[in-house]
């Protein structure tokens, strides 16, 4: 949005999002074994990262680089925590966009700098904007198709504006190795990744960010077909609409059964953009939507109706296991907005994962109920009813049948870091246990809680969720809300 002073109307560019590229998808546009690779060795390296600057002022569409020194052999990982004030591309240009501030974060294998962007209104002379049809598009490398940017210059004078036809525009790729733009504001996806459009007209900017993924995903097939190349740490996906898994069978144990973080494992991206992977039948004997998992990141998905089977089996929702490296280097998995629907015939089952070496969980709904065909029987009221559970006094009859929030077993050793926030977990069985049951190490814990009626879970979700991304109700079970 553009500020515009001496008493000019202000107007808001348009929020709507354009996706381009995933004709494939028929649109219109490791076990318990991998603990030995967790432990730091006493001879490893301190990692150390500087920014040049620590705070930084300038006008709206304004740029600059930050630049990161450190000791690292990894790429620096760029984060703004408020990219709509300021964002910043893979090399640590920064392009201020509105008014306020915004936090930018260089890391490298768990180690982070910050430095403070504040961003001043641009006094604008005369009362004209650039006005963008979409301000991000998202594109996908499957079929590597193109992008065009609609752009219109307005002026306002009052209640009244026009389009002025006659004026030229200049498009300009932030980060050319993600995508390209033509002089006619064509974009082509060349890597996968995030950049900047810079459109300019006179002394007008604008900017439209461009997300290219590896692929889009639409139906239960395509789903799948993530798993074909599961190691890919760089992959990115995302949703196209809701995934519906009845009649198809889930069965990606593999990736769990050898417990070898090194080579057997899940990484990479997935933007539910709102979505629901649905009706899911878990099949193997260990069931779980992702096997193991190293670097997952995953957003802004629902998981419908997941449905646990087998006897005697390690079932958890999102992986096995949570590696936090391997042979490629330090990858922590975080997860956001996701809401889990857990269903289980077994009496043994987690939320999250079974055994954590490294995981972020911000802002989840976690539900774990029965099946039609369940055999679980009610445990005996201890000391797990609620909260954390320390090792040292976990009762016995948990090592061998078990309900717990978030995970059965929790590390956090060395390179790993393990947080969660905002995270409220309804179990349906009583007694059965609360968030992680058997750990070593401190985890970060901001309003995590263990809700054991659907009551008190429904307040909970609606005093701690983002109401614009989820939909919450003192009376009714949070869920993320749909894309239209």
């Amino acid at each position: 949005m553009k500020k515009f002073v001496k008493g000019l109307a202000a107007l808001l560019l348009t929020g709507t999002m354009a996706t381009a590229g995933f004709a494939a998808c028929g649109g219109d546009t490791g076990g318990d074994g991998g603990s030995s690779s967790s432990e730091t060795s006493s001879e490893s390296i301190v990692i150390t990262i500087v920014l040049d600057k620590e705070t930084y002022t300038l006008e709206e569409d304004s740029s600059f680089v930050l630049t990161a020194t450190t000791n690292s052999t990894r790429s620096v990982r760029w984060t703004s925590d408020n990219p709509t004030v300021a964002s910043v591309n893979a090399v640590g240009k920064v392009l201020a966009k509105a008014p306020g501030t915004a936090v930018i974060k260089a890391e490298a294998e768990g180690e982070s700098a910050e430095c403070v962007v504040t961003v001043t209104a641009r006094s604008v002379e005369s009362g004209a904007l650039l006005r963008v049809q979409s301000t991000k598009l998202m594109m996908e490398m499957q079929t590597e198709a193109t992008a065009q940017i609609g752009v219109q210059y307005v002026t306002v004078s009052g209640d009244d504006e026009r389009v002025e036809t006659d004026k030229a525009f200049a498009f300009e790729s932030a980060d050319e190795s993600i995508a390209t733009v033509s002089e006619s504001g064509l974009v082509t996806p060349v890597g996968v990744g995030t950049t900047e459009v810079v459109i300019t007209s006179g002394d007008l900017v604008e900017y439209v960010t461009v997300d290219v993924y590896t692929a889009a995903v639409c139906d239960a097939q395509s789903w799948l077909e993530m798993f074909e190349d599961p190691t890919n740490d760089k992959a990115r996906y995302y949703l196209t609409n809701d995934i519906d898994f009845t009649g198809y069978a889930y069965d990606i144990g593999t990736l769990a059964d050898s417990g070898n973080i090194e080579n057997n494992y899940f990484g990479g991206e997935i933007n539910g953009d709102g979505w629901s992977v649905k009706n899911v039948t878990m099949q193997g004997n260990y069931q779980s939507l992702f096997g193991t998992a190293v670097g997952l990141r995953l957003r802004n998905i629902s998981f419908e109706n997941i449905l646990f089977t087998a006897e005697a089996v390690r079932a958890a929702g999102i992986a096995h296991t949570f590696g936090h490296h391997n042979d490629k280097g330090v990858f922590e998995s975080n997860l956001s907005n996701v809401s889990l629907d857990l269903v289980f015939e077994t009496a043994m089952g987690t939320g999250i994962s079974w055994t954590n070496y490294g995981m972020n969980l911000n802002n989840a709904f976690i539900r774990m109920r029965k099946g039609e065909n369940s055999t679980v029987t009610e445990f005996p009221d201890d000391l797990t009813s609620t909260g954390y559970v320390d090792h040292e006094t976990l009762p016995s009859h948990i090592t061998t049948q078990a309900f717990m929030g978030v995970s059965r077993m929790a590390y956090n050793w060395g390179y790993g870091k393990s947080s969660m926030s905002n995270v409220v977990v309804y179990s349906e069985f009583e007694g059965a246990g609360g968030v992680i049951g058997y750990g070593y190490g401190n985890f970060d814990g901001d309003n995590v809680i263990y809700c054991e009626t659907q009551m008190h879970a429904s307040y909970y979700g609606y005093q701690i969720f983002d109401h614009s991304v989820w939909s919450v109700h003192p009376e009714r079970l949070p869920s993320l809300i749909k894309k239209s």
